[in-house]
Order: C-alpha cells, then structure tokens, then sequence
C-alpha cells in the first residue's frame, strides 16, 4: 500500500523455506503454530527480524546460485517501461 511502511512478498514464504533458513543459519525458531502445518504451508509466527534476516540470506543464496543478479529486477522494469511482471498479467 502506497504510504506504508508494510512491505509484502511475492510469494509466500512456506515451512520448508523458512526450515532450510534455519539449518543453513543454525538459528533456532520457537513459534510453532497451535495447529498443525506441512512444509508447504506458509510459515506463520514470524518477528521482523526473523522476516529480515530470511529475505537476506535468500537473495545472497540466489545471488551465490546465479539465480538472482542484483540488477534483475532493475532491467526488467527499465525494459517494461516500469511495469511489474503483474502489471502486464493483470493489465495494471
């Protein structure tokens, strides 16, 4: 939303992302849900810290896996005129 400061992913971030996280990290994560949850359910119970840190270690993963160049995203738009991938789903 334009004005705020919350930001929002493209994707959610599922149990077995935020699992791999954790191992590659050795950090410890003690908010399990009440219910039960699957590896492809999206991860619940997350600071801002934690959501912080997990964006950090994947874009220095995907960028190490050659998977993600720091100026992606920057050329894509520059080539769409500013569009977002969406905007040319979506007619935005």
């Amino acid at each position: 939303m334009p004005g705020s400061p919350v930001l929002f992913a493209r994707w959610e971030t599922r149990v077995s992302d935020f699992e791999s996280f954790l191992k590659a990290t050795g950090r410890v994560w003690n908010h399990s849900p009440a219910f039960t949850q699957t590896g492809d359910h999206p991860v619940v119970n997350v600071t801002l810290q934690e959501a912080l840190a997990f964006c950090n270690w994947l874009t220095e993963k995907e960028r190490a896996e050659g998977t993600l160049d720091a100026n992606q995203s920057y050329r894509l738009r520059r080539r769409t005129n500013g569009l977002r991938p969406w905007d040319l789903l979506w007619g935005g």
